[in-house]
C-alpha cells in the first residue's frame, strides 16, 4: 500500500466512523438530532445502531477531508486537478457504505464538485489573501455554570483583511434556511469567543462550494447567551433524564430516517 492509499484509508475511516458517534459530548448536530427527534438521537448516539450512511452526507464527508489535504499541501488554483482526484478517489472507498437509494445523484454531485467546486474554492482562497490559522480543528468548551461540554469542529480559521474568520464549508445545494439563527454557526461563533475571549472581531462566513459562493454573517453575545439557555441547556436536561420520545412529524419524514427500518415507533427492526 502507497502513503497515499494509506492516507485514504484512515481518511475514509474517519468518514464512516466520525468521533461524535464515539463520544457523549454535544455538538449542534447531535443536538439538531435530537430537536428533531429524540428516538433517532437515542437510536443513534446511545443505543449506536450502525446503519449504512445517506449519500449526500457521506459526499460532505468526502468534501471537508479533501479541502483539508489540499490547505495541508498548500495546493494552488493550477492544483485543483489533484485535490478533484483526490475527492473522487475518497468517494470510491465510501461509496459501498452507502444506502443505495441516492448514490446515483450523490455520484453526480462527486464530478460536479470535483470539475467546478473545488477549482472555484482554491481560486477563491488564494485571490483573497487568506492567511491560514488552522483547518479541521476540533475545539472543546464547557458551557460556563454548567457540566455541559460541547465539541464541534472548525473548518477553517484564517486571516483576512485584518481579521479571523471562522469559516464553515457547505456542499449542499442549498444555504442554511436562516443565517442569522442557524444553530451550527452560532455555537461555532461562541466556541470561537470562549476560546479566543480577546479577540473577539471574528467574522463568520459560510463557504457553498457547490453553489460557488460565500455569505458572511454575525453573531452577538446576548445571541449565544439566548441560544445556550434555550436551545442547548434544555436538551442537555432532557438527554441527562432520558427522555427520548418520537417524532413523527420531523422535518425531513420518517420514511427518509436512516434508522427508520429500525425504530420501535414504527414496529420495525432491531430496537422493537
Amino acid at each position: 500500500m502507497t502513503t497515499y492509499e494509506a492516507e485514504l484509508a484512515q481518511a475514509a475511516e474517519g468518514i464512516l466512523h466520525t468521533y461524535h458517534t464515539q463520544s457523549d459530548i454535544l455538538g449542534a448536530s447531535k443536538i439538531d438530532t435530537y430537536r428533531d427527534c429524540p428516538l433517532r438521537y437515542r437510536l443513534q448516539y446511545v443505543d449506536k445502531l450502525e446503519v449504512p450512511s445517506k449519500p449526500a452526507m457521506v459526499v460532505g464527508s468526502c468534501v471537508h477531508k479533501a479541502l483539508e489535504i489540499a490547505h495541508e499541501r498548500k495546493w494552488r488554483a493550477e492544483d485543483a486537478p489533484q485535490a478533484a482526484q483526490v475527492l473522487r478517489d475518497l468517494w470510491r472507498r465510501v461509496i459501498g457504505e452507502t444506502t443505495p437509494e441516492g448514490r446515483g445523484d450523490a455520484i453526480a454531485r462527486v464530478e460536479k464538485l470535483a470539475t467546478q467546486g473545488i477549482p472555484w474554492y482554491l481560486q477563491w482562497r488564494w485571490a483573497t489573501g487568506q492567511i491560514d490559522i488552522a483547518t479541521e480543528h476540533r475545539w472543546d468548551a464547557t458551557v460556563p455554570g454548567t457540566d455541559i461540554q460541547l465539541r464541534g469542529t472548525w473548518d477553517r480559521l484564517y486571516r483576512a483583511d485584518g481579521q479571523t474568520v471562522v469559516s464553515d464549508v457547505k456542499s449542499g445545494r442549498y444555504l442554511p434556511r436562516d443565517m442569522d439563527t442557524d444553530l451550527q454557526l452560532t455555537l461555532y461563533s461562541w466556541a470561537y469567543r470562549q476560546t479566543f475571549p480577546s479577540k473577539a472581531e471574528g467574522a463568520l462566513e459560510i463557504v457553498g462550494i457547490g453553489l460557488r459562493k460565500v455569505v458572511r454573517t454575525t453573531r452577538t453575545d446576548e445571541q449565544h447567551q439566548q441560544t445556550i439557555e434555550t436551545v442547548v441547556v434544555p436538551v442537555a436536561e432532557s438527554i441527562a433524564r432520558g427522555d427520548f420520545p418520537p417524532n413523527t412529524n420531523c422535518r425531513y419524514g420518517c420514511q427518509t430516517c436512516n434508522y427508520y427500518n429500525d425504530c420501535p415507533a414504527m414496529g420495525r427492526g432491531r430496537a422493537a
